[in-house]
Protein backbone atom coordinates (compact mmCIF):
# COMPACT_ATOMS: atom_id res chain seq x y z
CA UNK A 1 0.00 0.00 0.00
CA UNK A 2 1.13 3.38 -0.74
CA UNK A 3 2.11 5.91 1.41
CA UNK A 4 1.46 9.75 2.13
CA UNK A 5 3.84 12.33 2.76
CA UNK A 6 4.89 16.19 1.68
CA UNK A 7 8.22 17.59 0.66
CA UNK A 8 9.32 20.85 1.73
CA UNK A 9 11.48 23.05 -0.59
CA UNK A 10 14.46 22.89 2.20
CA UNK A 11 14.91 19.10 1.63
CA UNK A 12 12.53 18.06 4.72
CA UNK A 13 9.89 15.68 4.36
CA UNK A 14 7.01 14.94 7.02
CA UNK A 15 4.59 11.45 6.54
CA UNK A 16 0.79 12.74 6.64
CA UNK A 17 -0.24 10.72 10.17
CA UNK A 18 -3.65 11.37 10.88
CA UNK A 19 -4.40 12.93 14.31
CA UNK A 20 -1.25 14.03 14.60
CA UNK A 21 -0.35 17.14 13.94
CA UNK A 22 -0.59 16.55 10.22
CA UNK A 23 -2.52 19.78 9.49
CA UNK A 24 -0.67 22.10 12.12
CA UNK A 25 2.82 21.04 10.31
CA UNK A 26 0.87 21.77 7.19
CA UNK A 27 0.05 24.83 8.54
CA UNK A 28 3.32 25.90 9.25
CA UNK A 29 4.80 25.15 6.11
CA UNK A 30 2.65 26.99 3.95
CA UNK A 31 3.16 29.80 6.15
CA UNK A 32 6.96 29.76 6.01
CA UNK A 33 7.11 28.12 2.22
CA UNK A 34 4.03 28.86 0.40
CA UNK A 35 2.91 32.29 1.56
CA UNK A 36 0.06 32.87 -1.53
CA UNK A 37 -0.95 29.58 -0.67
CA UNK A 38 -1.52 29.99 2.90
CA UNK A 39 -3.02 33.46 2.25
CA UNK A 40 -6.07 31.34 0.57
CA UNK A 41 -6.02 28.49 2.75
CA UNK A 42 -7.05 31.36 5.44
CA UNK A 43 -9.23 33.04 3.12
CA UNK A 44 -11.19 29.92 2.32
CA UNK A 45 -11.12 29.01 5.41
CA UNK A 46 -12.99 25.21 4.17
CA UNK A 47 -10.18 22.86 3.61
CA UNK A 48 -7.06 21.11 6.16
CA UNK A 49 -4.22 23.41 4.87
CA UNK A 50 -2.26 19.71 3.63
CA UNK A 51 -4.97 20.52 0.69
CA UNK A 52 -2.83 23.25 -0.46
CA UNK A 53 0.37 20.97 -0.46
CA UNK A 54 1.25 18.33 -3.19
CA UNK A 55 0.98 14.95 -2.04
CA UNK A 56 3.27 12.71 -2.28
CA UNK A 57 2.56 9.02 -2.75
CA UNK A 58 4.75 5.64 -2.86
CA UNK A 59 5.52 2.42 -1.58
CA UNK A 60 8.06 3.88 0.89
CA UNK A 61 8.65 7.48 2.94
CA UNK A 62 12.02 8.76 2.08
CA UNK A 63 15.07 8.46 4.78
CA UNK A 64 14.39 10.54 7.63
CA UNK A 65 11.20 11.61 6.75
CA UNK A 66 9.42 13.31 9.99
CA UNK A 67 6.87 10.70 11.08
CA UNK A 68 4.67 12.50 14.37
CA UNK A 69 4.04 9.14 17.07
CA UNK A 70 0.82 9.61 18.93
CA UNK A 71 -0.34 6.70 21.47
CA UNK A 72 -1.85 4.20 18.54
CA UNK A 73 -5.17 3.63 20.59
CA UNK A 74 -5.78 7.58 21.61
CA UNK A 75 -4.94 8.26 17.71
CA UNK A 76 -7.73 5.93 16.19
CA UNK A 77 -10.22 6.75 19.02
CA UNK A 78 -9.80 10.42 18.46
CA UNK A 79 -9.92 9.72 14.38
CA UNK A 80 -13.01 7.25 14.70
CA UNK A 81 -14.57 10.30 17.18
CA UNK A 82 -13.68 13.15 14.37
CA UNK A 83 -14.82 11.10 11.41
CA UNK A 84 -17.51 8.81 12.55
CA UNK A 85 -15.84 5.67 10.93
CA UNK A 86 -18.21 2.97 11.36
CA UNK A 87 -16.29 -0.90 12.93
CA UNK A 88 -16.65 -2.29 9.95
CA UNK A 89 -14.55 0.20 8.00
CA UNK A 90 -11.72 0.15 10.80
CA UNK A 91 -11.84 -3.75 11.11
CA UNK A 92 -11.25 -3.74 7.01
CA UNK A 93 -8.22 -0.87 7.73
CA UNK A 94 -6.69 -2.76 10.81
CA UNK A 95 -6.80 -6.17 9.01
CA UNK A 96 -5.14 -4.82 6.13
CA UNK A 97 -2.63 -3.24 7.73
CA UNK A 98 -1.81 -6.90 9.88
CA UNK A 99 -1.97 -8.79 6.24
CA UNK A 100 -5.53 -9.13 4.61
CA UNK A 101 -8.95 -8.35 4.61
CA UNK A 102 -12.17 -9.61 2.57
CA UNK A 103 -14.67 -7.00 2.32
CA UNK A 104 -17.49 -6.40 -0.50
CA UNK A 105 -17.86 -4.01 -3.48
CA UNK A 106 -20.30 -1.24 -1.29
CA UNK A 107 -17.15 -1.03 0.94
CA UNK A 108 -14.47 -1.00 -1.91
CA UNK A 109 -16.38 1.75 -3.02
CA UNK A 110 -16.36 3.67 0.15
CA UNK A 111 -12.98 3.13 0.76
CA UNK A 112 -10.49 5.79 -0.94
CA UNK A 113 -6.28 5.65 -0.99
CA UNK A 114 -6.98 8.31 1.42
CA UNK A 115 -9.40 7.14 4.11
CA UNK A 116 -7.73 3.63 4.26
CA UNK A 117 -4.00 5.84 5.06
CA UNK A 118 -5.82 7.92 7.86
CA UNK A 119 -6.60 4.41 9.58
CA UNK A 120 -3.68 2.65 8.74
CA UNK A 121 -1.77 2.80 12.02
CA UNK A 122 2.32 3.81 12.82
CA UNK A 123 3.61 0.60 11.49
CA UNK A 124 1.97 1.11 8.91
CA UNK A 125 3.05 4.22 7.62
CA UNK A 126 6.00 4.67 9.38
CA UNK A 127 10.21 2.72 7.83
CA UNK A 128 12.62 1.90 10.22
CA UNK A 129 14.87 5.01 8.91
CA UNK A 130 11.95 7.72 9.73
CA UNK A 131 12.71 10.12 12.10
CA UNK A 132 10.26 10.04 14.65
CA UNK A 133 9.04 12.91 16.96
CA UNK A 134 6.00 11.88 19.70
CA UNK A 135 2.96 14.24 19.25
CA UNK A 136 2.06 16.82 20.16
CA UNK A 137 5.75 18.01 20.21
CA UNK A 138 5.12 20.59 17.31
CA UNK A 139 7.80 23.03 18.16
CA UNK A 140 10.33 19.79 18.08
CA UNK A 141 9.28 19.05 14.82
CA UNK A 142 9.34 22.63 13.10
CA UNK A 143 12.77 22.95 14.47
CA UNK A 144 13.87 19.33 12.62
CA UNK A 145 11.81 20.20 9.36
CA UNK A 146 13.22 23.94 9.27
CA UNK A 147 10.05 25.71 9.78
CA UNK A 148 9.11 29.19 12.53
CA UNK A 149 7.35 27.71 15.30
CA UNK A 150 3.99 29.57 15.74
CA UNK A 151 2.19 28.43 18.68
CA UNK A 152 -1.05 29.97 17.91
CA UNK A 153 -1.09 27.85 14.78
CA UNK A 154 -2.86 24.68 16.32
CA UNK A 155 -5.53 23.07 13.85
CA UNK A 156 -8.14 20.13 14.29
CA UNK A 157 -8.26 19.94 18.20
CA UNK A 158 -10.55 17.18 19.04
CA UNK A 159 -13.69 18.36 19.44
CA UNK A 160 -16.25 15.40 19.55
CA UNK A 161 -16.50 12.90 22.58
CA UNK A 162 -14.10 9.89 21.96
CA UNK A 163 -14.91 6.50 22.69
CA UNK A 164 -12.73 3.90 23.73
CA UNK A 165 -11.70 0.99 21.18
CA UNK A 166 -13.05 -2.25 21.41
CA UNK A 167 -10.75 -5.15 22.63
CA UNK A 168 -10.28 -6.38 19.13
CA UNK A 169 -8.80 -3.36 17.62
CA UNK A 170 -6.54 -2.84 20.31
CA UNK A 171 -5.42 -6.21 19.86
CA UNK A 172 -4.28 -5.26 16.20
CA UNK A 173 -2.50 -2.93 17.23
CA UNK A 174 0.08 -4.19 19.26
CA UNK A 175 3.04 -3.53 16.59
CA UNK A 176 2.29 0.35 16.24
CA UNK A 177 2.14 0.31 20.12
CA UNK A 178 5.50 -1.01 20.42
CA UNK A 179 7.34 1.16 18.31
CA UNK A 180 5.38 3.93 20.38
CA UNK A 181 6.57 2.97 23.57
CA UNK A 182 9.89 2.08 22.39
CA UNK A 183 10.22 5.88 21.68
Amino acid sequence: MPKLYYNLPNGKSFAHVSRSCTSTLAAHALKDFYPDLHDQWKEENSHAPQCYLPEMWSNRLPKDCLVMARNPIERLESLIARNKYSADVVQFCLELACRSAVTNREMSKYLSILRIHHIMPLDYIAENDSHFIKFPNVEEACIYLGLNYDPSIKINEQKHEVVPLPTKHKDMLNDAMGIWEAL
